[in-house]
């Protein structure tokens, strides 16, 4: 085989001149299916296989085969005895569902074409640069193969996303080759059992659905599906823009479902834990932030004490030898004032030392003590103590903003004197 551009073009022409065997294909596997069908109501209506009772034995296990979807039935026809293979798309069978899965995203230009491997994606992270190598020599020199991504599948296997870039032959750069190029490349013979050697179990290309297809898929119910139970799914999808109705057929189905749907659960908490670590350390160096901002805005403060300082100096240097002035006559008596208020024993001075002595023989008491006196609620117990202890806080906090007022005032009568 040759490379990715050259045999591309091959592989085409190839499947026109090639379309009459196709038609004879598609011709016999409609007969094939007919006969099967004929053999399957031979089996459920009557074997006819021993001539007695015991037909009407085995119509009722052919029966009991078809309604689970699996094991073989028997039927006898022109005097020969026939196997029937009793599947999940049977008509007849009736653990089936209609579940929902997302629309697939994506469009043919995004050149997207995913390879399913049989092996853990552990082992495909390891194997990732050889992988790449052998598609490569397998695509051939003239393109360029990358990965997308891959992700873990149920059951200990992986999938990677890989598209083709081409040089352009117009300009410098490189474009992609289309999804669908890549993916009748990739399915020929020779290319699909280099692959298999790969570990790569399926291919399938990344891309969206038409709306025609769609609608053709939505027509038709599937092999073995209902029609009434058909219609049913499709009515009671909860989002038409978003889900597509699909078949579940037999346990085996249904756990693969439950198996894929469990791989996505693991991924959105593996997402939700990156996001949350994130956020802890967005919350940390906000909390760094925060205290530079309090550092700064403290240094500030200082500075602006400074300032005022030189500049108190100043005036007093600028009024030196000059009377007191009616202004700050006024406002010598409005600080006094405040002097005063600040250090009457009723006022805000003396209610903070009876306050801060309530705490401290507050503190010298014992819980044992407390409890045993007054059996109270551990959860209540916890509240007050938390309660008492923001009390403290607030108190802690006036008594420190007295102190930054008293120096202030201080630093302001220095100024003045």
């Amino acid at each position: 085989g040759g490379g990715l551009g050259g045999g591309l073009g091959l592989n085409q022409r190839g499947g026109q001149l090639g379309g009459q065997p196709q038609q004879l294909q598609q011709q016999q596997q409609q007969v094939s299916g007919a006969l099967e069908a004929q053999l399957m109501w031979n089996a459920l209506k009557l074997p006819a296989v021993f001539g007695d009772e015991r037909d009407k034995t085995l119509l009722k296990f052919n029966h009991l085969q078809a309604y689970y979807g699996t094991g073989k039935g028997l039927s006898a026809s022109s005097g020969s005895l026939n196997a029937v293979n009793f599947s999940g798309e049977n008509p007849f069978c009736r653990f089936k569902a209609i579940c929902y899965s997302r629309l697939p995203s994506g469009s043919n230009e995004d050149g997207q074409v995913v390879l399913q491997f049989k092996k853990p994606v552990s082992e495909l992270s390891e194997q990732l640069e050889a992988i790449t190598k052998s598609l490569q020599e397998l695509v051939g020199a003239s393109v360029q193969v990358a990965v997308e991504s891959f992700r873990a599948l149920p059951d200990n296997c992986s999938e990677m996303a890989i598209y083709v870039l081409e040089k352009s032959t117009v300009t410098s750069g490189t474009h992609k080759l289309l999804a669908a190029d890549v993916f009748m490349f990739l399915q020929n013979a020779t290319q699909w059992t280099q692959l298999q050697k790969l570990g790569v179990d399926h291919i399938f290309p990344k891309t969206g659905i038409s709306e025609d297809s769609l609608k053709l898929y939505l027509q038709q119910p599937p092999a073995g599906i209902n029609p009434q139970l058909w219609e049913n799914g499709k009515s009671e999808n909860p989002d038409p823009q978003k889900y597509i109705p699909v078949p579940v057929v037999g346990f085996s189905a249904l756990l693969q479902r439950m198996k894929q749907q469990q791989q996505e659960s693991k991924q959105h908490q593996n997402r939700l834990e990156i996001l949350s670590s994130k956020i802890d350390e967005l919350r940390q160096s906000h909390s760094t932030t925060v205290a530079r901002i309090a550092e700064h805005r403290r240094k500030l403060l200082e500075l602006s004490h400074r300032v005022l300082r030189v500049m108190v100096a100043q005036e007093v240097l600028r009024k030196s030898g000059c009377s007191v002035q009616a202004g700050e006559e006024q406002l010598r008596v409005h600080l006094e004032g405040i002097q005063t208020a600040l250090d009457t024993p009723l006022q805000f001075k003396g209610r903070l030392n009876e306050l801060m002595s309530q705490v401290q023989m507050k503190g010298q008491l014992s819980v044992g003590d407390a409890i045993s006196k007054c059996p109270v609620d551990q959860l209540l117990l916890q509240e007050i103590e938390q309660h008492l202890m923001q009390q403290q806080e607030a108190l802690t906090q006036l008594v420190r903003t007295v102190k930054e007022g008293f120096a202030d005032l201080q630093c302001i009568e220095e100024g003045f004197n």
